[in-house]
């Protein structure tokens, strides 16, 4: 947990999100993976919300089941504090999880599922 803060206070997670933006399926799920881990920590989430949600949807939808679960993992992750769902609605997060709660891998739907359910559970 204080590594993730670090990475916060660091300003970190600009650089993160720009990656996450890549066309590479390697920085995909390297960055879709670390998102996930950061987003763990509830003092990370409104920065991660604020910085990374574009990437964090974009990656959710990239095609690649790895990828995808990690990011639905960091948005679900994110929607459990209720503070960041109003930036999950305005960057299409929760559009997002609708269309992948039907995916046809079970770890995909799983994490589309948990993030529906913490949206929706506040």
């Amino acid at each position: 947990p204080e590594l993730r803060s670090k990475l916060v206070d660091a300003k970190a997670l600009l650089p993160i999100a720009d990656a996450g933006l890549s066309g590479e399926l390697e920085i995909q799920r390297e960055v879709a993976a670390g998102l996930c881990n950061l987003t763990l920590e509830a003092s990370a989430r409104m920065e991660a919300a604020r910085c990374c949600l574009p990437a964090i949807v974009n990656l959710a939808q990239c095609g690649d089941r790895e990828v995808a679960r990690q990011a639905l993992g960091a948005l679900a992750n994110l929607a459990e504090s209720p503070e960041t769902h109003a930036h999950v609605a305005a960057c299409g997060g929760s559009r997002c999880v609708v269309a992948l709660v039907e995916h046809t891998d079970v770890d995909v739907h799983r994490e589309a599922s948990r993030a529906i359910a913490n949206l929706l559970g506040t």
